[in-house]
């Protein structure tokens, strides 16, 4: 078997085009400004995906376990020739994809539900988890747990652990995951590029703050307007511009001051540790908070950004709120 973290041509049955070719394109339906625009791009740039006849590539349509398949075959070079009968109940050799699945059911990468492959049904958030880290070095994400929606003793827990802990994922702005949510052809896109391409994708065009004071640093994009550091060091403005404004600070923990940390959700931030987060929204603008408190020192993430920026940077958000680090530890 051939793993590897880079890149590779994916003749994907998923992303063919009606005619079956493969080329690079733009995309009638995925705007500059879609989240997910950039892997696309990169993919279809690559020869790796291709939409549809009529320019579309249907960002938003399930991906099925077949098309999972016979994408995870090409992408790691898997030999389909001399597999042994997979042993599935629900298809037979004539089955368009039973050399594929075959070959990952063999490699252990995809194994059935029950003795059936289930070719036509939707790829799940945790599925597509398994699917990645059995395909590609990730490490274990031992002792981490990085989303209120996966618990210890979950089937895919270890499995979305490992990819959120290479920054495969990152998983919603509300602290979950989803894993029982259908994987979409831009989700996919995005988690495939990250995997083959971790140094373009995992942390593109970031800066890491790193505050003295009080010990802590935070990795935003370079490409945010930010400001400089407080007079007295506390913490710095990342970005402000156009009524929104992202900063992180730390400062003295005191009861009478501190946040009521009952409103606030517990989160897990990238490096495993604890801490506390909120969120609201109201008249076009979201405003959140996230704190860590370590050693008698609150550590902030904090801003309030407009419906526009949000949607155009929530995973860069995310990054930046959840990238918190101390050497409290």
């Amino acid at each position: 078997m051939k793993r590897t973290g880079t890149a590779v041509v994916l003749a994907a049955v998923l992303f063919m085009s009606s005619t079956g070719a493969v080329f690079a394109q733009s995309f009638n339906d995925v705007s500059q400004n879609f989240w997910a625009e950039s892997e696309i791009s990169y993919l279809s740039n690559q020869g790796i995906i291709s939409g549809y006849g009529d320019g579309s590539f249907h960002p938003n349509e399930q991906v099925k376990r077949s098309q999972a398949a016979a994408m995870i075959v090409e992408a790691l070079d898997l030999e389909t020739g001399s597999r042994p009968n997979p042993g599935f109940s629900d298809i037979t050799s004539d089955f368009h994809a039973y050399a594929e699945a075959a070959a990952v059911k063999d490699e252990g990468i995809i194994t059935g539900s029950d003795g059936a492959f289930l070719p036509n049904d939707a790829l799940t958030r945790g599925q597509m988890a398994a699917v990645l880290n059995r395909s590609f070095s990730f490490s274990d994400g031992e002792g981490s747990n990085y989303f209120r929606d996966v618990e210890e003793g979950d089937v895919f827990f270890h499995d979305i652990q490992a990819i959120a802990q290479a920054d495969i994922t990152t998983g919603y702005q509300d602290g979950t995951y989803g894993p029982n949510e259908d994987v979409t052809r831009a989700q996919f896109s995005v988690f495939l590029a990250r995997a083959l391409e971790p140094e373009q994708f995992v942390q593109p065009d970031k800066t890491t703050y790193v505050n003295e004071r009080f010990d802590y640093n935070v990795t935003y994009p370079d490409d945010w307007n930010a400001g400089r550091e407080a007079d007295n060091g506390d913490g710095k403005v990342l970005h402000d511009a156009d009524g929104s404004t992202i900063r992180a600070y730390g400062t003295h923990h005191l009861d009478s001051t501190a946040p009521d940390l009952s409103t606030y959700q517990d989160v897990t931030l990238q490096n495993g540790e604890n801490a506390h987060y909120k969120t609201t929204r109201a008249n076009g603008v979201i405003t959140f908070d996230l704190v860590q408190i370590e050693n008698g020192t609150e550590y902030h993430v904090s801003g309030e950004v407009t419906e526009g920026f949000y949607t155009g940077n929530g995973n860069e958000i995310r990054d930046t709120i959840y990238s918190l680090k101390t050497n409290n530890e």
